[in-house]
């Protein structure tokens, strides 16, 4: 026989779904967690033992907790009993996500209140709902999905303590468990990153050392530094349009560390010429020397994309390259391979990618915005070759 469900307590009271929704269960784990798990709502298993997290997919996120050797969390989710709707008949009662009303007022009866109580270091939203709960809660935007958004780490200032609380999001558990299995290693990936991460409360996010609008001397002097270091460096191409033979190129990033980059731009908002016709000869000679030097050249996707358009508009290209697309599918087919992905997992950048590519060309962005975002590219794609590389070790396979 199956347990009754747990009844609900006085403080749910006057809410629109307190005589709909089934079942309670408040938290578990101890009140003085460095890290604290939020979830959606309960399931069926959970509201009638009256705890989160332990139907099936409950299940499978504690060991991937366990997988990330995460011990003790705090345990929680944004509603507290669960919301259903009939299924095949009105005899079958299926669960649903929570509505918008519903997560407003159950979370700011008791998550607030856990929240200002626990204090936690790291916040890990599980999944679309329990994110927008999170990020509204803290007077933050909404930065996107949550699978372009997972693995992230986002520093926010709590109001109530005064103290700065990382949010690190991830996907949550049903959707790996409705036909997205690769994404178990991937959570596992974000919740050690988050275990690590529980250490301190300041920010990890590495500094930006960007140069945007340089002077014709600035590229000749950095191209200098790049050849009289014998530095590696990372190249991306920002352009209109994707034909080989009709491109136009707005703008060369490069980088060579984890926080340095330089843009070079050719056009400018609205499609206004950067330099004048004799400086920008000048800037392609630094550039094509650049790239027939013996320096080691790394992009993402580079292969099929901007190393042919660099080479169509007549540039050698010397020396060795690498592509993290490339050997990314080498270390991990079957995960996605896009820069968004590989940086998510593998750096401690900000969310960038949609900064500069949203609705409309990329031609109307606001200078600053869009060569900063070719920079952020640089230094990622820099950076994922880096632990690419040590992962290609470990595995004891060459790169090329």
């Amino acid at each position: 026989m199956l347990p009754s469900l747990k009844p609900k307590p006085p403080e749910c009271k006057g809410c629109p779904s307190e005589f709909i929704n089934e079942g309670f269960a408040h938290h578990s784990g101890p009140s003085d967690a460095s890290i604290m798990v939020i979830g959606e709502a309960l399931g069926e298993t959970e509201a009638r033992i009256g705890a989160p997290f332990w139907g099936g997919t409950g299940q499978m996120f504690r060991a991937m907790l366990r997988q990330a050797d995460i011990k003790d969390p705090y345990l929680t989710n944004v509603v507290k009993c669960r919301p259903w709707e009939e299924g095949a008949s009105k005899y079958v009662k299926r669960g649903r996500t929570p509505t918008s009303d519903e997560g407003r007022i159950c979370g700011g009866i008791y998550l607030s209140k856990e929240l200002s109580t626990v204090q936690p270091t790291i916040i890990i939203p599980c999944g679309d709902t329990a994110v927008q709960w999170v990020f509204n809660y803290f007077e933050q935007p909404i930065p996107g999905p949550v699978t372009a958004i997972r693995g992230y780490v986002f520093s926010v200032l709590d109001k109530v303590s005064k103290e700065m609380v990382k949010i690190i999001p991830v996907v949550h558990p049903s959707y790996i468990a409705q036909g997205n299995p690769e994404y178990w290693s991937i959570t596992v990936h974000d919740l050690k990153k988050a275990k690590q991460e529980a250490t301190s409360r300041l920010s990890t996010e590495v500094p930006e050392r960007f140069i945007i609008g340089p002077s014709l001397t600035t590229v000749r002097n950095t191209v200098r530094f790049f050849l009289e270091r014998k530095s590696t460096i990372s190249l991306d191409l920002e352009t209109l349009g994707l034909d080989l033979y009709g491109v136009n190129i707005m703008c060369i990033g490069i980088a060579w560390s984890s926080s340095d980059a330089i843009c070079i731009p050719f056009l400018q908002r609205g499609g206004y010429e950067y330099w004048t016709p004799q400086e920008e000869e000048q800037v392609w000679l630094f550039i094509c020397e650049l790239l027939d030097s013996k320096l080691t050249k790394i992009t993402q996707n580079g292969f099929p994309f901007d190393l042919p358009i660099l080479k169509y508009l007549g540039c050698e290209i010397s020396g060795r390259c690498e592509d993290t697309l490339t050997q990314h599918h080498t270390v991990a087919l079957e995960l996605p391979h896009s820069l968004e992905f590989l940086a998510s997992t593998y750096t401690r950048q900000r969310v960038f990618k949609g900064e500069a590519k949203g609705p409309g060309s990329m031609l109307w962005r606001k200078n600053e915005d869009l060569w900063t975002y070719n920079c952020r590219d640089c230094t990622a794609t820099w950076t994922v070759w880096q632990e690419l590389n040590k992962e290609l070790d470990e595995m004891e396979m060459k790169t090329w």
